[in-house]
């Protein structure tokens, strides 16, 4: 049934062009009883062919002064120990833009000059707290080695497919699966077929229905401005202003497939990075297995080459090939719960129904040598920040 797969993977901005992304069925080496029978799809794509680096892409900090001042005092000073541009917002401002709490974004910091910065801040301004962190984003980067266009869309296309949060991002609707190629809701899509929510849900078994992911939008997990939200894309453009509409596009050598995740409220606290203290302690290694896991997912073989055993197989394949991982891992959940609806529905008509159990059943299996990649990419960001 699987054997050599090859999914297209369409263009938004290219509707003529296809991206012929390719993986391979093997069995699955484990003693779990869990994989007993079962194969997996793993992408034909050599790790060896990328450099992985791991990155801080910017950090929001909140400071609380010791007295009220404008903003623009505020962001020289920081400017002229940062040696560039920083965002400055005053929180409940005064006449004046007068304030003494004050948000700031430093794009892409190193840990020892948020230190700084808060020492010069602390001098001029005085400070009544330690500063708070309000948003935290980490991108893991993936360069072809030989800059190649077709091994970055490749990249990305698997990154895609194979992210697998350590979160359900399928509960709530604004979390759900999505792509964007532009700004505001007209530029984005569900990758379902269909919306739903409450008892709509059978919507997410319409597997006919999904939307492919394309290789040149951003596809997006979690709700923006949530305590956790990913996004996967082509990184072309460099230092983007919203404000100003400044970019810099970047030379063919420094695009890469990139993986972001962006943290707020709870997830800082979880991280412990949600103050500058905790920013100086942290184990960024421990964010793999969170933030940036990679699965492979497995199916089984059935004996029957005409049954519901093989229908059921087809479509899974389908799901993965199409929306990745967690659109599987949603269409298992919800099959799940249907049968012990019908379980349940059966049982109160006087049937005798052996039990499902409620337990849930993983059927992926740790990507790990591009998990590796990735820990190794954070352990050498780990150096860098916090030398150790």
């Amino acid at each position: 049934m699987l054997k050599n797969t090859i999914v297209p993977v369409p263009f938004l901005k290219d509707r003529k062009r296809l991206l012929q992304l390719e993986f391979i069925e093997s069995p699955v080496n484990s003693s779990q009883r869990r994989f007993t029978d079962r194969h997996l799809l793993k992408p034909v794509l050599d790790l060896a062919d990328y450099r992985c680096e791991a990155v801080i892409d910017w950090v929001e900090l909140e400071f609380h002064l010791g007295r009220k001042t404008q903003f623009r005092h505020l962001k020289k000073e920081i400017d002229r120990v940062c040696g560039r541009t920083s965002y400055v917002e005053p929180v409940e401002a005064g006449s004046g833009g007068v304030s003494d709490v004050f948000r700031v974004i430093f794009q892409d910091p190193h840990i020892v000059d948020l230190v700084r910065v808060t020492d010069a801040i602390g001098v001029e301004f005085g400070l009544i707290s330690e500063p708070r962190t309000v948003g935290l984003e980490v991108s893991v980067d993936f360069y072809s080695k030989r800059a190649s266009e077709i091994e970055g869309l490749a990249m990305v296309a698997v990154l895609a497919r194979h992210l697998f949060p350590n979160k359900d991002i399928i509960e709530r609707s604004a979390d759900h699966p999505r792509f964007a190629w532009g700004k505001g809701k007209a530029h984005s899509s569900k990758v379902w077929g269909r919306s739903f929510e409450g008892k709509r849900r059978w919507a997410i078994l319409e597997v006919e229905a999904d939307r492919t992911i394309p290789v040149d939008a951003t596809f997006y997990l979690g709700e923006e401005g949530s305590p956790a939200m990913w996004r996967v894309m082509n990184k072309l453009l460099d230092r983007q202003n919203p404000t100003t509409g400044t970019r810099t596009v970047l030379p063919v050598e420094g695009r890469r497939a990139r993986v972001e995740v962006t943290l707020r409220g709870e997830e800082l606290q979880r991280t412990g990075t949600d103050t500058l203290a905790g920013l100086k302690e942290v184990n960024l290694t421990k964010f793999q297995r969170r933030y940036f896991q990679f699965v492979l997912p497995t199916f089984i073989l059935p004996k029957d080459p005409v049954g519901v055993d093989l229908f059921r197989e087809r479509r899974r394949v389908l799901r993965f090939l199409n929306i990745g991982a967690v659109g599987l891992a949603a269409l298992d959940a919800e099959r799940q719960r249907n049968l012990r609806s019908i379980d349940k529905n059966l049982k109160e008509r006087g049937y005798q129904v052996p039990p499902r159990g409620r337990r849930k059943e993983n059927t992926t299996k740790a990507y790990e040598a591009l998990n590796e990649k990735v820990r190794e990419a954070l352990r050498n960001l780990q150096r860098r920040e916090l030398g150790r």
